[in-house]
């Protein structure tokens, strides 16, 4: 359906969007990633690469005019305003504005008292209405499904990540899950022989009893041992595997990339991604994998607390879900925090060895005074 854009409301729109994130890889990117923000909120979900190949992205950035010409050839209706504040609090989100006469940014609603956006340098913000005047220029562009929008492309995927990088180690992590199953029968032991002694023994003085008890703790904590041994040693030979074979994937892709690529980009930060594959690889085979194991156990835990107490092991369920509800409303705040540490890292990284190459340069020059800027203002951005 082709939408009115010149609608007029008298009524402050009291809702708020939530628009999927795009960080931008260099300053210039800004308004590629922001038209990619809208495209993806009606689900056209684009790479980074792409927008900004469709846009035109230049050294100097990207005009608003560019902007509007790469949504109309998505199917989109797509028109620049100059608004005032007042006027703006009447569209309907997401639209994009210029701000501070050098960035673009998503405007996912109004708040009372606040302005919420999509900035793609630091993801989803909020500020005051003070704040968002102070950068507002005036310039807005609205941009909405016309009657040649195609929905299209895939979101990134959790699973499907995940998926392409264990498929090669299922049989590693089936025996992992295994042993972590077989874990339940030690972990489910050691309270019934301490039940034992203590009622059986200390209580009622059967010490008749007391070489058996000892006896069968010391095999259940061998075979505790034993099982936490092989599946360590399984979960470490897991992690390796990952790790070359990301690290190997990412290297063959960076060499076949253009070489415009590495003409916008530092040599360091390029590089100090494949550190991110040694993290990752120590994530799907340690924390991820343990936590997924441990999510099962919970199960057969429950069933046998079900058995000494129905109603303790409901408090102790309700406090569990709670604590799921918690992480999920924290980890959904940490998203964007995490991909902005990653492009900084990465940053940091890509001036310091430029620096370092160059360091003949620099002296010779006396730009070390410079450098040493240049690096400080990468460390503490604003």
């Amino acid at each position: 359906m082709f939408v009115n854009l010149f609608k007029p409301r008298s009524v402050q729109p009291q809702v708020r969007v939530k628009t999927p994130t795009i960080l931008q890889m260099e300053a210039v990117e800004c308004g590629a990633a922001a038209l990619g923000m809208i495209l993806g909120y009606y689900n056209k979900n684009l790479s980074l690469a792409e927008l900004r190949e469709a846009c035109g992205v230049s050294r100097d950035g990207v005009t608003a005019a560019n902007i509007l010409k790469a949504a109309r050839n998505y199917g989109m209706v797509a028109k620049g305003f100059k608004k005032s504040l007042e006027s703006l609090q009447q569209l309907r989100p997401p639209f994009i504005v210029f701000w501070h006469f050098n960035h673009f940014l998503v405007v996912d609603g109004f708040g009372k008292n606040q302005v919420y956006l999509n900035n793609p340098a630091a993801g989803a913000i909020a500020v005051s209405n003070q704040a968002f005047d102070e950068g507002y220029t005036g310039v807005v562009l609205v941009i909405e499904p016309g009657v040649d929008f195609q929905p299209g492309g895939k979101k990134p995927s959790v699973i499907s990540a995940l998926h392409d990088r264990l498929s090669g180690s299922i049989g590693a992590l089936l025996y992992c899950v295994l042993a972590g199953f077989l874990l339940v029968f030690p972990n489910l032991a050691l309270p019934v022989f301490t039940q034992v002694f203590i009622d059986n023994i200390l209580i009622r003085n059967r010490l008749d009893w007391l070489p058996y008890v000892l006896l069968g703790l010391l095999l259940v904590v061998g075979l505790q041992g034993l099982l936490t041994l092989l599946q360590l040693r399984y979960l470490r030979g897991l992690q390796i595997k990952l790790a070359v074979g990301m690290s190997s994937r990412f290297v063959w892709h960076v060499l076949r990339l253009p070489i415009g690529f590495y003409a916008q980009r530092y040599a360091g930060e390029i590089s100090s991604r494949v550190n991110l594959n040694d993290t990752v690889a120590d994530v799907l085979s340690g924390r991820l994998t343990t936590t997924v194991i441990s999510a099962v156990l919970v199960v057969f835990y429950a069933i046998a607390m079900f058995q000494y107490d129905a109603v303790l092991t409901l408090i102790v369920i309700f406090f569990a879900v709670v604590n799921v509800v918690m992480l999920q409303w924290v980890s959904r705040r940490r998203v964007d925090a995490n991909l902005r540490l990653a492009q900084e890292y990465g940053k940091v990284s890509g001036v310091a060895i430029a620096g370092l190459a160059k360091h003949g340069t620099l002296k010779a020059s006396g730009l070390e005074s410079d450098f040493l800027r240049r690096l400080g203002v990468a460390i503490t951005p604003k």
